[in-house]
C-alpha cells in the first residue's frame, strides 16, 4: 500500500498527468508505445523496461498509476509476474499488452489481478482508450474477444451468485449493480453521493467477498445486471 504524500499547493489549476510504466521485451514496441502515450496531455511515461527487469522495484520507486506489460512466459514470468506486481502494490492497475487474443491466457491474467487485456494489433486510439479506462479501474478487454471473455469469466460466478451476494451489505450490492451497468468509480460516487475512496473500498470488498479479480468482478456484475429476473429480494436478504 502506498503512503499518502502531502499535497503542495500550487497557483492555478494543474491537471494531473497519470504515470505509465511500459514493460515489453521488444525495444521498438516499448519506444513506439511510449511515443503514443507521451503525446497525450493527461498521460506520461515514467519508465520503459524489459519484462525481465525488476518491475516490483520500479513500481515501488516510481509509483505509476498503470503498468502496461507484455505477458509471455518465454521472456518474463507470465501470469505469475502479474500476480506478483498486484500483490506488491494493490493500488497499481495492470494492463496486459498481448501479441494476440488468447482466451485462456486472458482469463488467467485477469484472475491474477490484471485490470484489462488488449492486443498489440489494436489502433492507437483504442490503446489510449484502454489506458484511460484502466487508470479509472474500469476493466478493458480485447475487442476481438470481449463477449467470449465475459462469458468465461462470469460463468463460474453465475452458478453460485445467490449465496455469494448474501455476503454483501446494502452499499456493496448497490455498487455491484452499478458496475454491472457500466459505471466507473467516479460515476458511481456521484450517483450514490459517496467519496471516490469509498467506492474503491467497496470494490475491494466485493473482490474479496466474491473471490474475483477486478475484471472478473466487472464481468460477473455485467452478467448479473443482464439477468431478466435479477434483484435482491430473494438472494440478498
Amino acid at each position: 500500500m502506498r503512503s499518502k504524500k502531502s499535497k503542495t499547493p500550487s497557483r492555478g489549476k494543474v491537471s494531473k498527468r497519470h504515470k505509465i510504466l511500459i514493460a515489453d521485451h521488444q525495444p521498438l514496441i516499448r519506444e513506439k508505445l511510449a511515443e503514443v502515450i507521451a503525446a497525450e496531455r493527461d498521460l506520461e511515461v515514467c519508465a520503459v523496461a524489459d519484462v525481465r527487469e525488476d518491475l516490483t522495484a520500479l513500481i515501488a520507486n516510481l509509483e505509476p498509476d498503470l503498468v502496461m506489460i507484455e505477458i509471455a512466459g518465454k521472456h518474463g514470468q507470465g501470469v505469475a509476474q502479474i500476480q506478483e506486481l498486484c500483490e506488491a502494490d494493490p493500488d497499481v492497475a495492470v494492463l496486459v499488452f498481448s501479441m494476440g487474443p488468447c482466451e485462456k491466457t486472458a482469463v488467467e491474467a485477469l484472475h491474477a489481478g490484471a485490470i484489462g487485456y488488449i492486443c498489440k494489433s489494436e489502433s492507437a486510439d483504442e490503446i489510449l482508450e484502454a489506458v484511460r479506462q484502466s487508470i479509472r479501474k474500469g476493466p478493458r478487454l480485447c475487442r476481438q474477444m470481449t463477449s467470449q471473455l465475459v462469458t468465461a469469466l462470469s460463468s463460474g460466478f453465475a452458478d453460485a451468485q445467490a449465496p455469494a451476494l448474501r455476503k454483501l451489505n446494502a452499499r456493496e450490492r448497490k455498487v455491484f449493480d452499478l458496475i454491472g451497468h457500466g459505471l466507473d468509480n467516479r460515476q458511481i460516487a456521484t450517483q450514490l453521493r459517496l467519496a471516490p475512496a469509498a467506492v474503491e473500498s467497496c470494490r475491494s470488498a466485493l473482490r474479496r467477498k466474491l473471490d474475483l479479480g477486478a475484471a472478473e468482478l466487472h464481468c460477473a456484475a455485467q452478467r448479473w445486471a443482464e439477468k431478466p429476473s435479477k434483484g435482491c429480494s430473494g438472494c440478498c436478504s
